[in-house]
């Protein structure tokens, strides 16, 4: 049996699937995408100064990176 170097316990099983938290956060970020596709083109399309967009593109990186942070933070090699 294989310990786990922190606890010094049994290593938890390799995961198949991915887990409910990281399932949901996959999907905002999934919906992140898609705004950044119909909010250019629909809601700052009449915004014709460079104000509205950089603010639009400003806050989907920060919210992007977010979520990747937390999609990815719990990654490991199990192997």
């Amino acid at each position: 049996m294989e310990t786990s170097p922190k606890t010094n316990g049994p290593a938890p099983a390799p995961k198949d699937n991915l887990s409910t938290a990281r399932r949901r956060w996959t999907w905002v970020f999934v919906v992140l995408v898609l705004l950044a596709y119909v909010v250019p083109f629909t809601v700052l399309s009449g915004v014709h100064k460079i104000y509205g967009a950089f603010l639009f593109w400003t806050l989907f990186a920060v919210v992007s990176i977010a979520c990747m942070i937390v999609i990815t933070g719990n990654w490991r090699d199990l192997s």
